[in-house]
């Protein structure tokens, strides 16, 4: 972790919007699903609205550089973020760019059909695949 946080600069969070924005259209149009900032001191929260409901999904710590993002994935079990991680689908597209850690925050938490529970385990959503169940 990053021990002299930066508070994250206006000019950067408005860059940090569009590359938010720009994600939203191109990769997730039409799913109805988008990613939502807020922020936080040095932190950058990425939550996802899908269908309307809104979760987290990772957090950035801002290091003074576009490049070198400090990543946290959000641990639904623990409700909480983890810094190190590591074997998680994603994990390769963690690279310290936000366009990184959105790709990463898409395969680590796949968007959520409509209707679909946030809360199921990832276990419940294979079986209720896999038999039909929802």
């Amino acid at each position: 972790m990053n021990h002299d946080p930066r508070p994250i600069p206006e000019h950067v969070r408005q860059q940090l919007n569009q590359t938010i924005d720009d994600f939203n259209r191109g990769e997730l149009a039409g799913s109805g699903s988008h990613y939502v900032a807020r922020y936080r001191a040095s932190y950058l929260f990425l939550d996802r609205s899908d269908h309307g409901r809104v979760r987290p999904i990772i957090r950035l710590q801002y290091t003074g550089k576009l490049d070198a993002w400090e990543f946290a994935l959000y641990r639904p079990s623990l409700e909480d973020y983890e810094t190190d991680v590591s074997f998680f689908p994603g994990e390769r597209q963690v690279d310290g760019t936000l366009q990184g850690a959105l790709q990463a925050g898409l395969e680590a938490h796949p968007p959520l059909a409509k209707g679909e529970d946030p809360d199921a385990s990832w276990w419940d959503r294979l079986v209720g695949g896999l038999f039909g169940r929802h």
